[in-house]
């Protein structure tokens, strides 16, 4: 199943594909909504009470909400989410930046569902993860316009959902309309 997560530039949805083993890496500078994105599906995972979630996060208690529980990426010592049985693993490395290339293997990359997060930039130049198949996702501001009414400038990458804007913006359209 592919869950909704965004929408690109161009108008065309986004997601995370729940089906598939490949990973998930969401990037993005500080306040762009990684962190929430993944919270967010990990949330939606866990509804299902037949699966799990490994959660390696610095700031844990930004995950204390959910079902599992969240360990700091130092703790990652062991292979994780290869020994599940299949279709009801996820494995989420909030801020993957924090785990050295050794310690990249112990992810079940290919083999469970796995979403991890990075600020990019260089802290992805000449990752080993990259050498992987995996789907990346920038994450970036919507466009806006300044009191002037110009449009500001954005870059390529994915508008996160949000929920309130979209009322709200669905309400103008009915009036509007």
């Amino acid at each position: 199943m592919d869950v909704r997560i965004g929408t690109t530039m161009d108008g065309q949805s986004a997601g995370f594909d729940t089906s598939s083993a490949r990973p998930l890496l969401l990037v993005g500078d500080v306040g762009r909504g990684k962190t929430t994105t993944a919270r967010y599906l990990s949330r939606w995972w866990l509804a299902n009470t037949v699966r799990h979630a490994h959660v390696y996060a610095q700031a844990t208690s930004e995950w204390a909400d959910l079902r599992c529980k969240p360990e700091h990426p130092d703790l990652l010592e062991q292979p994780v989410g290869r020994d599940c049985r299949p279709g009801t693993c996820l494995v989420v490395v909030d801020d993957m930046d924090l785990i050295d290339d050794d310690r990249l293997p112990l992810l079940p990359l290919g083999a469970a569902r796995t979403i991890l997060t990075s600020h990019g930039g260089n802290s992805l130049t000449g990752r080993t993860l990259l050498d992987t198949d995996i789907n990346c996702l920038g994450l970036v501001r919507p466009a806006h316009q300044d009191r002037e009414g110009h449009l500001g400038r954005f870059h390529a990458g994915v508008e996160p959902d949000d929920p309130v804007r979209d009322r709200a913006e669905s309400g103008r359209q009915a009036v509007q309309g």
